[in-house]
């Protein structure tokens, strides 16, 4: 009974709080007690718990969640083990898979006519979309998922939906748009104590506070964060927080070169251990970015071949165009004419393949 009861409070944490620690001392010897629901149950909150520290464990829990779920006719246990799955591949930058997931997720949920599921669904499809660049794509997941939270008083998927448009918006540099969302989910975090969303949001506005010049305001919410992030052993966070503070010491005044190699290699670290290719061709194109505003360019050029390679690898095309653009001109002030050529072709290219403003304007 303490089993099943362990196993019914884990679903109600999943959904609802996803990194609570309620369930990460659960019995594993006693799983296979349970029935396949109730297995799949704990195995996907096992997932979700370890995911933001432990991303091979998480990986192995889901896949087990995935494959016990598939044995039995329960819609439910499949949405479940499918959003797992989908949340761990995200975090190790399977965006496409992990899109592939919460999609047959939503479908499920439609079905069931379960409202919680849909959002959390949509959710994860938008974050997807985002890491690879779709703004128009995310945002309109991320307000479909808005719309249900709302609907249904959410109080926790209300917070998650503000801060993933705010971060969308920070990312096309609508920064006014981008605030306007984070503060409402600083606002609702005053009635709902979540150190995982303080996290996110944190990290969103600090970004926003650096695009406006307003560094020291950023540095100080990066090492807020960075020692929560710390304090419940959430290594994704440290990376992006690392990763926050190493742009702060690049665009300091007066900028600290060597500070920010240093935070740009933690972040490197940190995502190589996540195998997440999108993140560690973001570090690489910032390991460059600190030779190239140096004017060192040809010290530049190894680290941008790097990023565009796992940037190709991982589908993560706005990555490739901004590294592209800073290779162009690092191979022609390293007096490399053609390569900088071919590279001015090649970012051509790209900026023509991603998503052009009418579509998100009909959004």
């Amino acid at each position: 009974m303490k089993a099943l009861l362990i196993a019914r409070l884990c679903l109600v944490a999943m959904i609802l709080f996803p990194l609570s620690t309620l369930c990460q001392n659960f019995p594993l010897d006693s799983i296979g007690r349970l029935s396949q629901a109730e297995q799949v149950l704990a195995y996907s909150f096992i997932a979700e718990s370890n995911r933001n520290s432990h991303s091979d464990t998480a990986l192995h829990f889901a896949k087990r969640a995935f494959e016990i779920a598939e044995k039995n006719d329960r819609d439910f246990s499949k949405i479940i083990s499918r959003i797992a799955l989908g949340s761990v591949l995200h975090v190790r930058g399977s965006y496409d898979l992990s899109r592939k997931y919460y999609q047959e997720a939503l479908d499920l949920s439609i079905i069931l006519e379960n409202d919680s599921l849909q959002a959390v669904a949509h959710n994860g499809i938008g974050a997807s979309h985002w890491q690879q660049g779709r703004h128009a794509e995310a945002l309109g997941q991320h307000f479909q998922s808005l719309r249900i939270r709302d609907r249904i008083n959410d109080m926790r998927g209300r917070i998650v939906a503000r801060n993933s448009i705010g971060i969308v918006y920070q990312s096309q540099e609508k920064l006014p748009l981008a605030e306007k969302y984070v503060r409402e989910a600083f606002r609702l975090l005053n009635e709902f104590d979540d150190p995982s969303l303080k996290m996110t949001t944190m990290h969103t506005l600090a970004n926003i506070y650096g695009m406006q010049g307003k560094i020291k305001d950023a540095f100080a919410i990066d090492q807020e964060g960075l020692q929560l992030a710390e304090k419940t052993n959430n290594e994704l966070a440290k990376s992006l927080f690392y990763d926050n503070m190493g742009n702060c010491y690049l665009y300091g005044d007066p900028p600290d070169y060597e500070k920010a190699v240093e935070y740009f290699t933690r972040t490197l670290l940190i995502d190589s251990a996540f195998n997440n290719k999108k993140q560690m061709s973001d570090s690489y194109a910032n390991l460059g970015g600190v030779f190239f505003h140096q004017k060192k360019f040809t010290d530049a050029i190894p680290y941008l071949l790097r990023c565009i390679q796992l940037a190709n690898e991982s589908g993560y095309v706005q990555g490739k165009l901004k590294a592209l653009q800073m290779l162009t001109t690092a191979y022609r002030q390293s007096g490399r004419d053609d390569q900088a050529y071919d590279a001015l072709k090649d970012a051509m290219r790209v900026k023509d393949s991603l998503v052009n403003i009418s579509s998100e304007n009909r959004i």
